[in-house]
């Protein structure tokens, strides 16, 4: 039970994930016996001025998460490798609410889903073209914020995953 609440607790300059964005925590203030977290985007191609606050108990709740160690992010660029995802067909929403549940697994697999839309019916991905680049940034972010790396960088390990089939 200590570990889990160890888990659950965030500290000044730690990173969360939030609907496929990082956020840095910059600061974490008492306030009615309650912990509350200040966060700001943790990249800089976003607007660095937009700031939250969260009380640190609602982390789970509002969906955010750390996000995911080396070795879970190394096994999941080695599935979008080699798995080809489902033969399937998938709305906009449907890809979005996939995009929403800020899973990283779920995030890989839509990827994989609409990249084989995208081959075989060009015109139906450009629909969902958005929520491919929204997914394929979130991947990227991630990625970058767990290795220490650059963006430019995470886009290329995240591209050598790609081309590695």
């Amino acid at each position: 039970m200590a570990r889990e609440k160890d888990k659950e607790r965030f500290e000044k300059g730690d990173k969360m994930i939030e609907f496929g964005r990082v956020w840095r925590i910059f600061e974490v203030e008492r306030r009615e016996g309650r912990r509350i977290l200040f966060f700001r985007p943790f990249f800089k191609t976003t607007d660095r001025e937009i700031t939250g606050s969260i009380p640190e108990k609602n982390v789970r709740m509002a969906g955010m998460r750390r996000p995911s160690s080396k070795e879970r992010i190394k096994e999941l660029l080695g599935k979008l490798a080699k798995e080809k995802g489902e033969e399937r067909e998938m709305g906009k929403i449907e890809a979005e609410s996939v995009l929403k549940e800020n899973d990283l697994k779920r995030t890989i697999w839509l990827l994989q889903v609409l990249k084989r839309e995208k081959k075989r019916s060009p015109e139906e991905f450009h629909k969902k073209r958005a929520v491919f680049e929204r997914a394929m940034n979130s991947l990227h972010e991630e990625t970058a914020a767990s290795f220490n790396f650059s963006l430019k960088k995470a886009q290329g390990k995240v591209e050598e995953a790609w081309t590695e089939r």
